[in-house]
């Protein structure tokens, strides 16, 4: 890229950036979490229609997701993708700083898109909702298993943070339920006749936390009990829990999650209860740093 184009997307964004700062501060303002970003969703995708971008809205299952975009009308390039992310984490708001993301990457492919007749090529901005989770989350995911990103020859986003830094490592993760299936009985006057659904959970809990002393020093498991039965006087005949379990690889995390996997059916022949073992949310790969774009991040 010459100099003068790398200066006119500079400027464009410079000349526009009070306008950016008020669209990211109203989405920070109204914080929606994940796959309820309607409003976020809309004024990021009315932005870049105003500047020339074809929209669709509604896709690969999100419908706050979208795709917007935009090509040289006579010259032929690599195809450039951003990730805008723009929900909110329950209860927390924007502590992760998602409206700036959305906004940054709608700024960043609309000052390119403007100079797209001189560099040639196609600039894709990806509205990929509920990133920080929940039913359906990480829409990346959802984009990769609906083929949205064939032909895209490299996406990019920045994430704020107290200083700048090039990419950091991630970790894989596999997002599970374990929902166990029991037989309600009167707990004092019959419970011989009742198969205890929480005694999976709490053994399947168990049986995690004597697995942490043989894993690598990487993987990560963390749960929450979200039922655990309706009174302390009935055999809970419905327990579920949820658990994120992360590595430093997806191979590694699937060896781990095989692991976990054979302790909640173990939990469930203890029990005599029934296991479903749910996937609520896309997994997600570890992320592989491209070192050649870190040493443009450093240049620029």
């Amino acid at each position: 890229m010459s100099e003068e184009i790398k200066q006119k997307i500079l400027k464009d964004v410079e000349s526009n950036s009070s306008k950016y700062i008020s669209i990211s501060h109203e989405i920070h303002d109204h914080p929606e979490i994940g796959n309820e970003e309607i409003l976020a969703s809309n004024l990021l995708t009315q932005l870049l229609i105003s500047e020339g971008f074809c929209v669709e809205k509604n896709v690969a299952g999100h419908p706050t997701g979208f795709i917007a975009k935009k090509e040289s009308s006579h010259l032929s390039g690599p195809t450039i993708g951003f990730l805008a992310e723009y929900d909110a984490l329950p209860k927390l708001g924007h502590a992760c700083g998602h409206n700036i993301i959305g906004v940054s990457s709608a700024a960043a492919a609309i000052a390119l898109g403007k100079v797209l007749d001189e560099t040639g090529g196609k600039v894709v901005v990806l509205g990929t909702p509920a990133e920080e989770g929940g039913n359906n989350g990480s829409a990346k995911g959802s984009f990769v298993k609906h083929n949205l990103l064939k032909g895209i020859d490299a996406c990019l986003m920045v994430h704020p943070g107290n200083k700048t830094y090039t990419t950091g490592k991630s970790l894989a993760v596999n997002p599970l339920d374990f929902e166990f299936i029991g037989k309600s009985a009167h707990a004092s006057a019959a419970p011989e006749k009742g198969i205890n659904a929480l005694d999976g959970v709490i053994l399947l809990f168990n049986g995690i936390n004597a697995l942490r002393q043989h894993v690598t020093s990487d993987v990560r498991i963390h749960g929450i009990i979200t039922h655990g039965g309706d009174a302390p006087n009935i055999i809970p005949e419905y327990a579920k829990a949820r658990f994120f379990i992360r590595a430093d690889t997806k191979i590694k995390c699937d060896k781990v999650t095989q692991r976990i996997k054979g302790i909640a059916n173990g939990a469930a022949l203890a029990t005599g209860a029934k296991v479903n073992i749910i996937e609520f949310q896309n997994s997600v790969d570890n992320i592989l740093p491209n070192k050649k774009f870190d040493d443009v991040f450093k240049e620029i």
